[in-house]
Parts: structure tokens; sequence; C-alpha cells
């Protein structure tokens, strides 16, 4: 089977970019500020060139999976994905905070947080 690799990737807003250090057929998206972000599309882009998959299956393989986690955060499950890390909710406690233009004082209800805690893999990475 015969992959073949789009010599152009677009991101969502119609740039084609690509990040040298990584491989040159995935494509990576800038923010208003100049920061690398990767996007949904991106990751479908990438699913694409890897799979050789149709765009509408790669695009419902990707949702499917971000369902999945969303599902599992959403009933207060443990996601553990080796080599990656370790998402969790923790409750988040009540508080007071500062509105930045007026300096008065809110309070802040509690709630639930998602936090992230990496593996040992991507601890290791170089910046």
């Amino acid at each position: 089977m015969t992959i073949s690799i789009p010599r152009k990737l677009l991101d969502h807003t119609g740039n084609t970019l690509y990040d040298e250090d990584v491989a040159p057929a995935i494509a990576v998206t800038y923010s208003s500020l100049g920061v690398k972000a990767l996007i949904k599309q991106d990751i479908i882009h990438q699913v694409i060139a890897k799979t050789g998959l149709p765009r509408n299956k790669a695009e419902a393989a990707v949702d499917t999976v971000f369902e999945s986690l969303k599902k599992a955060l959403a009933s207060g499950d443990r996601i553990e994905l080796r080599g990656f890390g370790v998402f969790n909710v923790r409750p988040r406690k009540t508080g007071i905070g500062r509105n930045p233009r007026t300096g008065a004082e809110v309070t802040i209800t509690p709630g639930k947080a998602v936090r992230f805690k990496p593996g040992k893999e991507l601890h290791l990475l170089d910046s």
C-alpha cells in the first residue's frame, strides 16, 4: 500500500505552514502572537498524511477520540495515556480574585478543573 504525502498542507485559515524540525508534511499554525499552536484541523491533516484515510473518515476518527476524552473527564474519570501523560479532574476551591481593570474583588465559585501531568517521555523532550 502506497501512501502519498501531500506537498502542501493548509491550516484552518488557508495558509501553508510547515515545521521543518518535525517533518515537512506536518502543518503548524501560528497564533497572532507568533507562537506555534496545533489545532484540530492540523491533527486531522496529520492523520490523513500518515494513514491515507479519506478526509471525512479521518475527521470522524479525531472527533471520536476527542468526544471520548470529554465524556471520560465529564464523568470524573482519570485518563492515562502511556508515554504522554495523565488527565484528571480536581475540585477547585472557592476563592477571591480581582478584576484587573477595576481592581474590585470578585468571588470565584467552586467548581472542577482539568489537570494534566506530563509523562516521563514528554518531560524528556528538548524544547
